[in-house]
C-alpha cells in the first residue's frame, strides 16, 4: 500500500487563505452594512413600502431617527401611521414610537434574543385586526418590581376596557449596562381583558402557542386549570386568545361565557 504524505506546512497554507478570505467577506459585509446605515431616508422609505405590501394598507413613517446592522440590528422609527387611502380621515393604526434591538450575531444563528424592545402610543382601529378598538400606551421589556424579573409587558384599553399583557423573560448579562433577553418555554404569561384574566406557562406544541396549567378568572370565577392553545398559527381563531377577543370586553365572566369551554369538559357545557 503506498503512503501518502501529509504536508503541515501546506495544510497550514490552506487554512490561512481560507481565513483571508472569510476575513475579506465579514470585511465587506461590515463596509456595506454601514455604508447603508447612512442611508437612513430610502431605508425608511423601504421600510414604509414593506409595511404597505404587508398590510395592504397606505403607509407613512414621520422619521427614522436610527438604524444599525452591526454588531447589533437597531430601528428608533416615530409616528407610524396606517391608512386606508391618502385621506388624512381614514387613518388605521397609528404607532407613536418604536425602538428594537437585537444582537446581529444571534439573528444570523437563528436565536431569538433581543437587547431592546419598545412601543408607545399604539391605536389600531376596531375590525382592523380586532372586532374593538385597542390602545396600548407602551408595550416594552422591563423588570417587574414585585419579581425582581425581566418581563415583556403591555398596557392599555381594549373596546373601552383595561387591558394588560404580562410574559416573564429570561435575561444574561451582556455587559455592566446591558442584558440580552429570550422569550422562554414554561414562563408565566398573563392576559387581562376587562374582567377576565387568563394566566398559566408559555409553552409551544407544534407551531401552537400554548399555555399549561391555565385558569380564566373574573367576576368571582375561576376556571381551570387546564392545558389550552392560546393561539394558533395563521389566521385559525379555535383559541383562546381568538375567543376572548372576539367577545364584548364587557361582558362578565359565567358558566355561559363562550370561551369557558376551553378549561371544561364539553358535558359540563352550558348552552347560552
Amino acid at each position: 500500500m503506498k503512503h501518502v504524505a501529509f504536508d503541515l506546512s501546506s495544510f497550514g497554507g490552506i487554512l490561512f487563505r481560507i481565513g483571508c478570505v472569510i476575513a475579506l467577506v465579514l470585511g465587506l459585509m461590515y463596509g456595506t452594512l454601514k455604508l447603508v446605515e447612512r442611508s437612513k431616508d430610502p431605508l425608511r422609505q423601504g421600510i414604509e413600502q414593506y409595511l404597505a405590501e404587508t398590510t395592504n394598507m397606505f403607509v407613512s413613517i414621520d422619521s427614522l431617527n436610527e438604524v444599525t446592522f452591526f454588531p447589533r440590528i437597531r430601528f428608533d422609527l416615530r409616528n407610524i401611521m396606517m391608512r386606508q387611502n391618502t385621506d388624512q380621515d381614514t387613518l388605521q393604526v397609528k404607532i407613536e414610537s418604536l425602538d428594537i434591538a437585537m444582537p446581529f450575531w444571534q439573528l444570523v444563528w437563528g436565536q431569538s434574543a433581543f437587547e431592546a424592545l419598545s412601543l408607545k402610543n399604539i391605536f389600531i382601529k376596531k375590525d382592523i385586526w380586532f372586532p374593538y378598538d385597542l390602545v396600548l400606551t407602551h408595550v416594552q421589556v422591563e423588570h417587574d418590581l414585585k419579581t425582581e424579573r425581566p418581563v415583556l409587558r403591555a398596557e392599555g384599553a381594549y373596546g373601552g376596557k383595561s387591558a394588560s399583557f404580562y410574559l416573564e423573560l429570561e435575561s444574561k448579562p451582556k455587559s455592566e449596562e446591558s442584558f440580552l433577553y429570550y422569550i422562554r418555554t414554561g414562563k408565566p404569561l398573563s392576559l387581562t381583558l376587562g374582567d377576565k384574566v387568563l394566566s398559566g406557562l408559555y409553552n409551544i406544541h407544534d407551531q401552537k402557542i400554548m399555555l399549561s396549567q391555565a385558569t380564566l378568572s373574573g367576576n368571582g370565577k375561576t376556571y381551570g386549570p387546564a392545558d389550552v392553545v392560546f393561539k394558533q398559527p395563521g389566521r385559525d381563531q379555535t383559541d383562546v386568545l381568538s375567543c376572548l377577543l372576539n367577545q364584548s370586553p364587557v361582558l362578565s365572566l359565567k358558566d355561559t361565557h363562550p370561551c369557558v369551554h376551553f378549561f371544561k369538559p364539553e358535558t359540563e357545557v352550558q348552552t347560552p
